[in-house]
């Protein structure tokens, strides 16, 4: 699967790792994406004895799944895991609607009754703008497409703790991913013309872009069509502190 960024485009190679359980004539499959540099050796540098920019490419693009969860306390280091979470989601969709289309033709309206996406966390929330860029991409209209993915994503919280629900800066990811920023927006938009809709007020702990930043944790509570934490007590934390405004 091709990913592109502004700077270059890598290739998400797929490796499938079988999961055998025990008593069971099923075998799962862990899939796990590796990158990969469309040309990984640049000739002409090499001939000319430039050997570390004959190697750029590839570098450059091994490196984003090389090691996950880098140190983000610095600019590049944030970029990196903006990179990272994009790859990995971007892939994964990409491949869903490949094999829908091989498996049930080119009517992507019913995408939702085969394949069903959890998200743990707000790590992989970007894949709730990517298949939406992704459906509009195949001819889908924003509206439908985001109902698709409304269908289609349901949201796991991991913790209550604030620094690990993600906020980005919008300058930072729309230097990695400019085109998510756009669907982003649209997201944000919408659900900002459901609370005037509703009556209810557009509050900081609600919205998806707030003071220039996207709030991952939010988008995903709207964006999706269910929110659940990790047992029935820390589902009942989120109702009563972490998104009360939302269960409100």
């Amino acid at each position: 699967m091709k990913v592109k960024f502004p700077d270059h485009t890598v290739l998400a190679v797929p490796y499938d790792v079988p999961v055998i359980g025990y008593g069971t004539e099923n075998v799962g499959t862990l899939r796990l994406w590796q990158c990969e540099a469309e040309e990984e050796l640049d000739f002409n540098a090499f001939n000319n004895q430039d050997y570390l920019r004959a190697l750029e490419a590839k570098n450059k693009a091994e490196d984003i799944t090389r090691v996950l969860y880098p140190n983000d306390s610095t600019w590049e280091g944030k970029r990196l895991r903006i990179k990272q979470q994009y790859v990995l989601s971007s892939a994964s969709l990409q491949d869903m609607l490949r094999t829908f289309k091989i498996a049930h033709g080119d009517d992507l309206s019913r995408f939702a009754e085969f394949y069903a996406v959890q998200l743990n966390d707000t790590h992989p929330a970007m894949s709730i703008p990517e298949l939406i860029r992704l459906l509009m991409q195949e001819g889908l209209t924003f509206e439908d497409a985001f109902q698709i993915g409304r269908d289609v994503f349901a949201y796991t919280n991991h913790t209550v703790m604030q620094e690990a629900l993600e906020k980005w800066d919008l300058p930072l990811l729309a230097s990695v991913c400019p085109e998510l920023v756009k669907i982003i927006r649209k997201i944000d938009a919408r659900f900002k013309r459901d609370m005037k809709a509703l009556g209810a007020e557009v509050r900081r702990d609600r919205c998806v872009i707030w003071e220039n930043q996207v709030h991952m944790a939010q988008m995903a509570v709207y964006a999706t069509h269910a929110t659940n934490g990790v047992a029935e007590i820390h589902s009942q934390i989120l109702k009563d502190d972490v998104f009360h405004a939302w269960y409100e």
